[in-house]
């Protein structure tokens, strides 16, 4: 069969996509960190590899830019990159015929590896979006190695009664998808009455992403960009702790300032990071 003849790159895409179904979510975050599950980029790459070659698709990334900004961490030294990265999937029987994309990834590092974190990051993003990777219910309890059964929505028994409202239900194996934890009542709970106890939510502290061994730090000195992740993305666990509702009531004080200020700002604003997206692993 002659090129001409063969199949263009957007059918080659489509033909990737039915082939792909979606990946598993095999990274767990630490505990203190939210204990939600993620993509792996290794993992995501290895469920496209066979695929892309298969389809007749060659994956071609490039850099557009990377900018790295170091700021204090105690006494550490915190490296943020951010990277833009182009990426063309190429039509291997006539190479002049792609699909180019843009796409951006931040990292965050203690040492060296801020860059790296950014570009796998910005990969995986495009990769999830542009193959629809992202469709398998609940895929953090699920085995990767299983292919997905598009269309199936896992459904709790009838007879299982309704978490109460103030505490996640026991998990018994089973560890909630981010749309889960965000759609429940026990997520970001309105704990207004408690928020006079808090007069300064800035001197709160947390575990920052990304910092394995160092200790905690107060929510004031974070970057606006992690302050906003934790605001909506930080739950507590099955055994909740005084500490822990302190911090959940400084998150949604600052939620609230941070809504005020960008309403009024004028500079536009980032966008928020992804739920459930880590972008430093």
């Amino acid at each position: 069969m002659s090129a001409e003849n063969k199949p263009n790159i957007y059918h080659r895409l489509q033909i990737a996509i039915d082939k792909s179904g979606a990946a598993g979510k095999t990274g767990q975050a630490a505990r203190e960190m939210g204990g939600f599950a993620y993509h792996k980029i290794d993992d995501v790459v290895d469920h496209l590899r066979a695929i892309l070659i298969d389809a007749g698709i060659a994956l071609v990334p490039s850099v557009e830019s990377c900018d790295i900004a170091a700021m204090p961490a105690g006494n550490k030294t915190c490296f943020h990159a951010k990277t833009f990265i182009n990426v063309k999937l190429v039509n291997v029987d006539k190479p002049d015929e792609f699909i180019e994309m843009r796409t951006v990834g931040d990292g965050i590092d203690y040492g060296d590896k801020s860059t790296g974190k950014a570009f796998s990051y910005a990969m995986k993003n495009i990769l999830l979006s542009v193959f629809q990777l992202r469709g398998q219910p609940d895929n953090e309890d699920d085995n990767a190695e299983a292919p997905a059964q598009q269309g199936k929505v896992t459904q709790p028994p009838a007879s299982q009664p309704a978490p109460p409202a103030s505490q996640p239900p026991k998990q018994n194996g089973h560890k909630p998808s981010m749309e889960e934890r965000k759609a429940a009542p026990w997520a970001v709970p309105d704990l207004s009455s408690k928020e006079q106890k808090v007069p300064d939510w800035k001197k709160i502290v947390c575990f920052p992403r990304g910092q394995k061994h160092g200790g905690p730090a107060p929510l004031g000195q974070l970057k606006k960009q992690e302050l906003k992740w934790y605001c909506d993305n930080w739950t507590w666990g099955d055994q909740c702790e005084a500490k822990h509702v302190e911090l959940r009531v400084a998150l949604n004080i600052a939620r609230k300032e941070l809504a005020v200020e960008e309403a009024s700002g004028p500079e536009p604003t980032k966008e928020w990071p992804a739920p459930g997206d880590d972008p430093f692993v």
